[in-house]
């Protein structure tokens, strides 16, 4: 069962790594069994972000609550995202990168 904090959480995570301009990194320290996004299932839960909270995040920035972000925008690396990944009527100035995400 998903805790009700966890897009909290992760949007906070989110938000800081854009602010700092850094890749929000999951896969650091990882076994190298593990970077393949092919081998997503096998990962431990703390390398997954509710597709809301990237969402939640976007929104956010669009509204002007972030105005502080880096310009390299919101990166993110070795994750698997869950839940369906709807950004319908999202206008997201920043870039939005994923590396190894699954």
């Amino acid at each position: 069962m998903k805790d009700a904090n966890d897009d909290a959480l992760w949007v906070q995570r989110l938000i800081d790594a854009a602010r700092r301009g850094v890749v929000l990194d999951l896969q650091a320290g990882a076994p190298a069994t593990q970077y393949n996004p092919s081998t997503a299932h096998e990962w431990p839960l703390d390398r997954s972000i509710p597709a809301s909270a990237i969402r939640t995040v976007m929104s956010e920035v669009m509204r002007g609550e972030h105005p502080d972000l880096d310009p390299r925008g919101l990166r993110i690396q070795g994750a698997r995202i869950t839940g369906p990944a709807d950004f319908t009527h999202i206008t997201f100035s920043y870039p939005l990168h994923f590396s190894r995400c699954y």
